[in-house]
């Protein structure tokens, strides 16, 4: 996919939208509003459920490593003080030699300390190498370690079928776009109204984020609290910009995101319109390298 997933999704909502403007004037035979409509909404559903599937393997993968770290802790502990207890032991001395506690992976780590549970075991399992560190509780920690990989790699891979599904979606959204495009400047070209607002509106080339150019920061949530006041909640990113703003536009009313208040982490709320509007919200994180906006969250004032 040659455009990032955050420039189609804007392209497909600035598309629906002209679209919906010069409906009156024409309609694409292959889509109508209410298809652009569907579209937009099954992006914004499938973005979700990535994302949402992605934090559930993130914290699968968080467990997994923490009992990593602390198998692989142990093992370092345990084989040193194995070979302070059975030095002048020759024969077991040997077999230890053969034990190693490099890490390096968790493949490794795992296999290290299945390893030295077994000599642990041969030697003399009542044995506590350090205050707490049985050979029961080890064993129980490598089962854990199985469980929770087993658990890791299931939830990444349900991630990796929703992260291709909304790819695949987001590249038939890129498609139509660019059709949809094509067909509408060959209708209205250069210097009539619609043609031109399509052209200012519509967003066609993908610009990567230049080398050194700040994280995205997320933008979690926006919440209607009434009266025009929209209480805007941020995730992670944007640690190294140098400038974050949480940027909207009312659409219909002043687009082209005008309006802007600087972050205030972890949320803030902000005067965006009156009842009826439809506003969108975005952040801006920027530094000396460049400048990145986050995913636009949409809704309605009450």
């Amino acid at each position: 996919m040659g455009s990032s997933l955050e420039f189609i999704e804007t392209r497909l909502q600035a598309t629906r939208d002209a679209q919906t403007e010069i409906a009156a004037d024409w309609l694409w035979e292959e889509m109508s509003v209410l298809q652009w409509d569907t579209r937009v909404t099954g992006f914004t559903a499938k973005k979700a459920a990535a994302d949402t599937q992605e934090g559930v393997m993130l914290n699968k993968r968080a467990l997994f490593e923490t009992t990593i770290v602390q198998m692989h802790d142990l093992t370092v502990d345990g084989v040193k003080m194995a070979r302070i207890k059975w030095r002048k032991d020759e024969p077991r001395k040997a077999i230890l030699s053969t034990l190693s506690a490099d890490g390096g992976g968790r493949d490794k780590v795992q296999a290290e300390a299945r390893a030295w549970a077994a000599v642990w075991a041969s030697f003399d399992a009542a044995w506590v190498p350090t205050p707490g560190n049985t050979l029961a509780a080890f064993n129980t920690l490598i089962a854990l370690s199985e469980t929770q990989e087993n658990t890791f790699k299931m939830e990444h891979t349900k991630w990796r079928e929703k992260a291709e599904e909304l790819n695949d979606f987001a590249e038939a959204c890129e498609e139509l776009c660019v059709a949809w495009y094509g067909a509408a400047t060959t209708v209205f070209p250069e210097g009539t109204p619609q043609g031109d607002m399509i052209r200012s509106t519509v967003p066609t080339t993908y610009t990567p984020p230049p080398a050194g150019a700040p994280n995205p920061l997320e933008l979690a949530s926006v919440e209607d609290l009434g009266g025009g006041q929209v209480k805007a909640t941020y995730g992670a990113g944007g640690e190294t910009a140098t400038s974050l703003q949480l940027q909207w536009e009312v659409v219909g009313v002043s687009p082209g995101y005008s309006h802007s208040a600087v972050v205030v982490r972890p949320q803030q709320t902000v005067a965006a319109g009156v009842a009826g509007n439809v506003v969108r919200f975005r952040t801006r994180a920027a530094n000396a390298s460049g400048e990145v906006f986050s995913t636009v969250k949409e809704l309605t004032l009450g």
